[in-house]
């Protein structure tokens, strides 16, 4: 079960799914982050680690995320489905979006 790579005290809120009726490539979004499942393992991706998201490719084809860290790494991202015309890699990208400029206006509220 995917829950088994939560951290303790982390809360799933959701799952996207890229190939549906399978877990590989599979997104969990948490309270704390993004857990990319593959096969072998998950790749964690906290929210306060992450730096500005970029598409990747055209912006009418992009199938997937660049999310570099403050770490220095960089981790692609897959996000497949679409609704029409719709991409649900534009849709993570504006959620992506909005979370770091919450957490930046919580940083500046808790500096004074």
């Amino acid at each position: 079960m995917p829950q088994d790579t939560l951290r303790q005290g982390e809360e799933l809120l959701g799952i996207y799914r890229n190939h549906p009726g399978s877990w590989n490539e599979a997104i969990l979004v948490t309270d704390r982050g993004l857990h990319l499942l593959r096969p072998g393992g998950s790749t964690i991706l906290d929210y306060a680690e992450m730096q500005a998201p970029r598409r990747v490719g055209e912006k009418t084809e992009i199938q997937s995320l660049d999310i570099p860290l403050r770490r220095g790494q960089c981790v692609r991202l897959p996000v497949l489905g679409r609704r029409g015309r719709l991409l649900d890699s534009l849709e993570f990208l504006r959620f992506l979006d909005r979370v770091r400029e919450d957490l930046a206006y919580e940083t500046q509220d808790e500096a004074g």
